[in-house]
């Protein structure tokens, strides 16, 4: 049984093997037959292109590394402001102002605000909703 298995396991990898060697040998038979110079220098363009970047992740990642390895783990912070002042440590927090003497002169809102109701002239009446019957 043993033997078995393991043939079939053997099969099955040489299929999945073929199915990506047929596919990539064809796509190199016909790269190979419509290759030029031009691509070429394309390839090994983008190839350094792929290479810098790469090195420069790399060079970011192994700096940041570094940086917090010699700073001992912990980053440069400036100095912490101080905390907000409670209304309790202040001196009278719990004391009213003293009040205000009254003003003379009522404010110069509109005439519902102000106490002055001589701002506007008196509303016209409309006859027709008059309670008096006419005359």
């Amino acid at each position: 049984m043993n033997n078995i298995t393991r043939a079939v396991g053997q099969a099955l990898f040489i299929g999945v093997l073929l199915l990506f060697v047929i596919p990539a040998g064809y796509l190199a038979v016909r790269i190979g037959d419509t290759w030029t110079q031009g691509y070429t220098e394309q390839m090994l363009g983008a190839l350094t292109a792929l290479c810098g970047g790469g090195l420069i992740l790399v060079a970011l990642l192994v700096g940041a590394g570094l940086y917090v390895k010699l700073s001992g783990g912990r980053f440069s912070r400036r100095e912490p402001e101080p905390p907000p002042v409670f209304p309790m440590e202040q001196p009278h927090w719990n004391a009213l102002p003293p009040p205000q003497p009254p003003a003379n002169e009522p404010p110069p809102w509109g005439v519902t605000g102000g106490g002055r109701y001589d701002l506007l002239p008196p509303p016209m009446q409309d006859a027709r909703f008059s309670m008096k019957g006419k005359g």
